[in-house]
């Protein structure tokens, strides 16, 4: 089984919304990989801790992480980008992850059920085709939303377990990961000023390989 975990970035609204675009972007690791994913990035988190002293239980927002701030979580900026750097580089030689996003430029509709529909679609038919790896079933987590699309309320979704499930990012390293994720596929499109004078704005791109697909709707 595929274990599936997925977060947003921007907001779904087209009145008074200060961006330009939504996105839902996620990664997903078989369920006999688990284990072993998930204590490397646990490695990985101490030894940010060691390093840098990012204390090791502390969320990994990255709106906040990678912003303006000249300290956040008691580091400078350029600390925290030399964090998401060696992250973003453990990620690209993580053989057994499968990372994949949708990116809508929103101008009419609703870019919620739009997005979410798409999204949806296309990871029941990687799990069919088994593009993600061994096994054709899945189960998605995804970060607590104002509100879900109207169809991951479903049921009977080929080769989807249950219907997808909602867990607070402060709980789970791996939905952190899924945050990262999409903040920097907004910001492949739409760049703050600190990430684009530092050329990491096109961070994303060092995980094309092990991509299913950085879907523009």
């Amino acid at each position: 089984m595929q274990i599936i975990y997925l977060d947003e970035s921007g907001d779904p609204g087209l009145s008074n919304s200060p961006t330009r675009y939504y996105i839902l972007a996620g990664f997903s690791v078989h369920h006999a990989d688990w284990h072993s994913v998930d204590q490397r990035l646990r490695e990985f988190r101490k030894w940010a801790e060691q390093t840098y002293g990012l204390n090791v239980g502390q969320e990994i927002h990255s709106a906040e992480f990678l912003g303006s701030a000249k300290i956040h979580c008691g580091l400078r900026r350029e600390e925290r980008l030399l964090i998401v750097r060696k992250l973003i580089g453990l990620l690209a030689r993580s053989s057994e992850l499968s990372f994949f996003g949708w990116t809508l430029e929103k101008t009419s509709g609703d870019p919620l059920e739009c997005v979410g529909s798409r999204c949806l679609a296309d990871l029941v038919s990687w799990l069919g085709d088994a593009a993600m790896g061994p096994g054709n079933l899945g189960m998605i987590i995804h970060d607590q939303m104002h509100k879900r699309p109207a169809c991951w309320s479903c049921d009977g979704l080929a080769h989807i377990i249950d219907r997808p499930l909602a867990r607070a990012s402060s709980e789970s390293v791996q939905l952190q990961l899924a945050d990262l994720l999409a903040y920097l596929l907004k910001q492949s499109k739409s760049p703050n000023r600190y990430l684009k004078e530092q050329g990491a704005h096109q961070l994303i791109r060092r995980l094309n390989e092990r991509s299913l697909g950085w879907v523009e709707l």
